[in-house]
Order: C-alpha cells, then structure tokens, then sequence
C-alpha cells in the first residue's frame, strides 16, 4: 500500500481503524519523478492534535506543534522508495475523560499507588465530557513547492 492511499485511510482518534495504520507509519511508494524535480518536495499534514514528529528515511526532519503541519522534505528523499515515519502525540485530557467513564472520579489506585492521570485533574472534564479529536485528521498531500 503506497503512504499516500496508507495515510488516507486513517481514522480520527475514537473511530474504527485498521489495525496495519493504527500508527501512521508506512512507505511512500515508488516517489513521483516531479517531486524530485525542479521543485522542494512539502509534505502537508493538514490537521494533526496535538503534535507530529516527522522523519523520512530515519532522519528526523521536524517536531511540529501548531499549524500549518507542513514540512518541506528537500534532500531527506531519494529516488525510488522512501520511508515516512509520523508519531503524533495528543493531550491527556482523552485519558482523563477515559478513566472518569471507567472508574468514576476516584480513578484506578491499586493498593496505594498514585492516580498519575487524575491526581489534580480538572474539575471541568467527567465521564460525559465528549472526546477530542485526536490524531492526524488530515487531509494529507504531498506536493512540490516551486
């Protein structure tokens, strides 16, 4: 599956999602000629929540923390296949809200241990605050920058 049509298919945070694009992590498939060519290639991840970590081919390219999510790729790409890794990272407020609708608001605290994700947690989340969006929402392109 080439990364393009890989990255199209992942879902928001909270909706079903293949299990093989759980991560957003994949091969760009045979890299368009034009990309390469007369142009900086720029990724765009459109909308991601709440941060990204970009590399292509093991190098780390850039953290992104706001919009826009793009990232120009320049000399990170080769000819042929190229390997695009994306770790995206959200707020706990998604686990706040998980462990008020699992455990109510005295939380998990087996024999004692500290309630990490509730200990001073927010009076404004309980288990009927909705879930955040979460992940990469996309759209996703890739194109070249002129």
């Amino acid at each position: 599956m080439g990364c393009m049509s890989l990255l199209a298919t992942i879902a928001q945070a909270g909706e079903p999602v293949n299990p093989d694009v759980r991560f957003g992590s994949g091969w760009i498939a045979d890299m368009p000629a034009e990309l390469l060519k007369g142009g900086n290639p720029v990724l765009d991840l459109g909308d991601v929540r709440d941060l990204v970590a970009v590399n292509v081919n093991g190098r780390h390219l850039r953290t992104l923390w706001k919009p826009p999510y793009r990232v120009a790729l320049g000399d990170a790409l080769k000819p042929g296949k190229n390997e695009l890794e994306l770790t995206v990272a959200n707020t706990w407020i998604n686990r706040f809200i998980g462990d008020f609708r699992r455990h109510g608001r005295s939380g998990v605290n087996p024999e004692n241990a500290p309630r990490y994700t509730q200990e001073g947690a927010s009076t404004q989340y309980n288990e009927n605050t909705p879930i955040l969006e979460s992940g990469l929402l996309g759209p996703v392109r890739m194109y070249a920058k002129e």
